[in-house]
């Protein structure tokens, strides 16, 4: 963890890990794993808000992220807060959204009605789902919010389970 906040652990062997500057504050991190069906490669990253009307800054980052998974050949699992609850994230990427496979719906992850910390941070009152997974070369199996009992940030965490597609 550095000045972004980022951090990514594994119960499986990590054979490498680096870190990819998105600007200040912000950034890609990413492993490979080692699982027993092959590498898969994990990152995660937190977007800026952005909040100008086209969320330039936001769009430049996303635009960043996949050119750096663009020549990756294994399968990927790219999560975190992407502070977009449209499916732009997704179509930038390439990947599938992991949520939308499984449960089919926009589930807000960050919710000012439902979820007082954020309504605290909230400029708009909007709920949306800004925390994804998206994955590539995998199938999502099931997909839960978590921490919407007894909320410990802003945003709900989402738990994925996937499988290989072969």
């Amino acid at each position: 963890m550095n000045d972004t906040g980022l951090v990514l652990l594994s119960r499986v062997p990590v054979a490498e890990a680096g870190r990819h500057s998105l600007g200040p504050h912000k950034a890609l991190a990413a492993m490979v794993v080692e699982t027993a069906t092959g590498p898969v490669v994990v990152a995660t990253t937190h977007l800026t808000s952005d909040h100008t009307g086209q969320g330039v800054r936001r769009a430049e980052e996303l635009a960043d992220v996949a050119e750096c998974l663009s020549d990756v050949d294994c399968p990927v699992v790219v999560l975190g807060d992407f502070n977009d609850g449209t499916d732009l994230p997704g179509r930038v990427l390439g990947l599938q959204d992991a949520w939308t496979a499984v449960r089919g719906d926009d589930t807000p992850t960050f919710d000012p009605v439902a979820n007082p910390l954020a309504a605290v941070s909230s400029l708009t009152g909007q709920a949306d789902r800004r925390d994804r997974v998206f994955v590539r070369g995998l199938r999502a199996l099931r997909a839960e919010l978590r921490g919407t009992s007894e909320p410990v940030s802003d945003h709900y965490g989402v738990e994925v389970e996937v499988k290989p597609l072969h």
